[in-house]
């Protein structure tokens, strides 16, 4: 069974929200669009992940084996992006808990000056920290979210850009 990534990612963000419009304007979609997408999800999976009221929505018993297993699998990929930060000493938090990482930017550059470097020299794309604030200038994020090979692609070139500075 091959479902699209994007249904996973979509299913994520309901259930962590028990509210399918607020889902919606987080991942700057609409409720209609995500409805779909669950119901398509459903389908492909045979089985019913949510009970929806007026209320919200609430996971099955199925729908919660699902989560776990998502957030296993997003969980396994925060580790692989750990290795690399781990293996040259690059202080982050994050990733055991949640699908993202926050990592210190190497030689306390800036956070928008490490998001262009890393992306112009390893085509890694991560999020400056400063974009939450003035708290987070010099850290940056890594997401977890994405299939298991494009994240293992990442953590090895992420190895490859720590080992060249």
């Amino acid at each position: 069974m091959n479902i699209n990534y994007d249904y996973y990612r979509i299913f994520y963000f309901v259930a962590k929200y028990g509210n399918i419009s607020q889902a919606a304007k987080l991942l700057l979609n609409n409720q209609p669009n995500l409805t779909r997408t669950i119901k398509n999800l459903e389908s492909e999976l045979n089985c019913t992940l949510f009970v929806r009221s007026r209320k919200g929505v609430e996971l099955t018993p199925e729908g919660e084996r699902e989560c776990r297993s998502l957030v296993s699998y997003y969980l396994g990929n925060a580790a692989i992006l750990a290795k690399p930060l781990k293996k040259h000493g690059i202080f982050f938090t994050g990733g055991e808990n949640s699908p993202y990482l926050f990592a210190r930017c190497p030689e306390n550059a800036g956070s928008w000056d490490f998001f262009e470097h890393l992306l112009d020299t390893s085509g890694i794309v991560c999020t400056p920290g400063s974009g939450f604030g003035d708290c987070g200038e010099s850290w940056f994020r890594l997401s977890a979210f994405g299939k298991r090979k494009t994240v293992t692609e990442a953590a090895e070139r992420l190895d490859r850009f720590f080992d060249r500075i």
